[in-house]
């Protein structure tokens, strides 16, 4: 049987529609920015954009800068 494209279609509108519905509301829920919690994302970023797993935050410590021990990649 063949599903019509406005089916599926309407039901993606109604699923994002529902999900804006539920958790739009608690957007501004979300704590305060830390500066631990920098130190989490700085090695995902370098590693994302530069291939290099290393924390630019703490550059020239013990070459931090170029690898990073502290938290596992997938951490």
């Amino acid at each position: 049987m063949r599903v019509q494209k406005w089916l599926v279609g309407g039901w993606i509108v109604l699923c994002v529609g529902w999900y804006v519905g539920v958790t739009g509301w608690h957007l501004a829920d979300f704590p305060l920015w830390e500066a631990a919690q920098a130190g989490l994302v700085a090695p995902a970023y370098k590693l994302a954009t530069e291939g290099v797993y290393g924390n630019d935050l703490y550059a020239g410590w013990y070459r931090t800068e170029l690898r990073n021990y502290e938290y596992l990649p997938l951490f």
